[in-house]
């Protein structure tokens, strides 16, 4: 679990939400919130925002147990899915809007023109930071297309 853990942190997300999903996905069966708690040593509410943002991805779903009127959530294992789901909900939205931001960035510096100090090393390296995001946004669509 502390694995599932620290992948997560070095993705920018908490400890906890890679934690919970990796319990859920290791279990042979669904388990219950409660469940989650007792196995990781973790509070109920963080628990339960970890499962909440799995499910929003697609990463886990809810599951209904007879009888019981708790929930259960199991792990999506079709990683192809949730790489889709990541990369058109998660990742394209970012790059589009950090394409957005270095126009900002680059029409300011164009504007301030020679008055600013540094000014052609900025520009430079926004330059640099342009060609970036746009080779990423080109590449990003051929490999969601690859995982379909």
């Amino acid at each position: 679990m502390d694995l599932g853990g620290r992948s997560a942190q070095r993705l920018g997300f908490g400890r906890s939400l890679g934690q919970v999903y990796v319990a859920i996905y290791l279990s042979p069966k669904p388990l219950c919130l409660q469940e989650l708690v007792d196995r990781l040593g973790i509070s109920k509410g963080n628990a339960s925002m970890s499962v909440r943002q799995l499910e929003a991805w697609g990463a886990v779903r809810r599951i209904w147990q007879r009888g019981d009127r708790r929930d259960y959530y199991e792990a999506n294992v079709d990683f192809r899915a949730l790489l889709r789901q990541t990369l058109a909900g998660f990742i394209l939205p970012r790059i589009e809007s950090a394409g957005r931001q270095i126009q900002d960035v680059e029409t300011e510096l164009e504007t301030m023109g020679a008055g600013i100090e540094d000014g052609d090393f900025l520009k430079q390296r926004v330059r640099r930071l342009r060609d970036v995001q746009r080779k990423l946004a080109k590449i990003l669509p051929f490999v969601e297309r690859v995982l379909k």
